[in-house]
């Protein structure tokens, strides 16, 4: 992606993500009850369900590319190497979604109160902050954002797109070996890759592969058909007018 570019994408996201904060302290009172942080019975059911639809995208990736020959396994590495990862990768996942989908949500629903505006406009911003290089990680990254905000306004929690975030991350690097978004990873399973576009995205990871975009669009129809929960709460992702 041009550079210049990228850094007007940057740019961008730290003045929405200034309003956003903004935003959120004028509205302070309510932001568990607008983003659903509260952690209930509803959350601690559908958050492992979430988790493991990611786990089962990423094992299809995995498995096909066994079969048709782009990975070999070399060896499987101790269970114990998992959780040196784990904080490293929850923590990622919660931050970008603060910031994409808290800090950027809330500037840009408080400004327009139009939720498919700001799921697509976000969108667009969490993929060109991915520096996306072909066609096929511009719809990848894009497809990811809608991805993890589809999981905030079907679910009615901002741990739905976090768990989601999470779970396809360490799914791909801790436990498959895959790199994840160009940076590569020491997995329970160390591999040997075979770069397809088609199949594993090479350097890039199943990010920037077709079956990796494959997969994004089937989480998205599982979200759209199978996990619509949002509560009734009159708070949800609604922002005092500015």
């Amino acid at each position: 992606m041009n550079s210049i570019f990228f850094a007007l994408i940057g740019v961008l996201t730290f003045i929405l993500s200034m309003r956003g904060l903004f935003v959120l302290y004028l509205n302070r009172n309510n932001v568990k009850e607008i983003f659903g942080f509260n952690f209930d019975k509803k959350t601690a059911i559908i958050i492992p369900l979430i988790v493991c639809l990611s786990g089962i995208c990423i094992l299809i990736i995995f498995i096909s590319n066994l079969y048709f020959g782009y990975i070999h396994i070399i060896s499987i590495s101790s269970l114990k190497f998992l959780f040196s990862g784990l904080p490293g990768y929850l923590l990622t996942a919660f931050f970008e979604e603060f910031i994409f989908r808290i800090l950027i949500f809330a500037a840009l629903l408080s400004a327009y109160p139009n939720k498919k505006f700001a799921l697509i406009f976000s969108s667009l911003i969490f993929c060109g902050l991915h520096n996306p290089n072909n066609y096929i990680t511009i719809l990848s990254y894009f497809l990811g954002g809608l991805m993890y905000g589809i999981a905030l306004l079907k679910v009615g929690t901002i741990w739905a797109p976090v768990a989601l975030h999470f779970g396809w991350n360490f799914f791909q690097g801790p436990i498959f070996g895959f790199p994840v978004s160009g940076i590569a990873s020491n997995g329970l399973f160390l591999i040997n890759i075979k770069p397809s576009y088609i199949f594993n995205g090479g350097e890039i990871g199943p990010e920037g592969s077709l079956i990796g975009v494959s997969v994004r669009v089937l989480i998205i129809l599982v979200l759209l058909y199978f996990f619509n929960l949002k509560s009734g709460n009159f708070y949800f992702l609604k922002f005092n007018n500015m």
